[in-house]
């Protein structure tokens, strides 16, 4: 029995269903990016940082504190 490693041109002689297989038969398909890369933009937003609290932030709710040195 000859050995074959899976790197070897040609059909196997241990796999008789590669040789026979009809690559015509195979459906066509295409690819989809699923995950795309952010844009330039996008990074912009996400590093600016969030300031939407600080327009609507009430100083009269903090507790006055004394501090010793």
């Amino acid at each position: 029995m000859s050995e074959t490693t899976p790197n070897s041109d040609g059909p196997s002689e241990d796999r008789p269903e590669v040789a026979s297989f009809d690559p015509s038969k195979l459906k066509h398909v295409g690819t989809e990016e699923k995950n795309p890369l952010p844009t330039a933009a996008m990074l912009g937003e996400e590093l600016r940082p969030d300031r939407s609290g600080v327009a609507s932030f009430d100083p009269s709710k903090l507790k006055h504190v004394e501090t010793e040195e």
